[in-house]
């Protein structure tokens, strides 16, 4: 049987770049921040480590423009939230990751 700590190890360090399907991807980018990547766009997240309840606590308010090799383009609510659908389900799904979404 994996011990509590091994197992929250091997869920951190397979964490480290996640490959959501073949056009998205999720890198971490410091401690708390993590960079969504779609193609040659990126959007920054904070995604913070917690213990409880949850595991992942996702900031909304922190999504707020696309970074593209043409500059930055505003992140319209509509693709927020299909980003936060697409990123929440993927660390539920993929990582089993118990995650709370703090609103804008």
């Amino acid at each position: 049987m994996v011990s509590k700590f091994f197992s929250k190890l091997i869920r951190s360090v397979a964490l480290r770049t996640c490959r959501i399907d073949e056009s998205s991807a999720l890198i971490p980018s410091s401690r708390d921040e993590w960079v969504y990547v779609e193609g040659e766009k990126e959007v920054h997240i904070q995604i913070e480590r917690e213990r409880g309840e949850f595991d992942l606590v996702l900031f909304e308010s922190t999504m707020l423009n696309w970074k593209t090799p043409n500059g930055v383009v505003e992140l319209v609510a509509s693709e927020r939230a299909r980003i936060i659908d697409k990123v929440v389900r993927h660390l539920r799904v993929k990582h089993g990751y118990r995650v709370r979404l703090v609103a804008a």
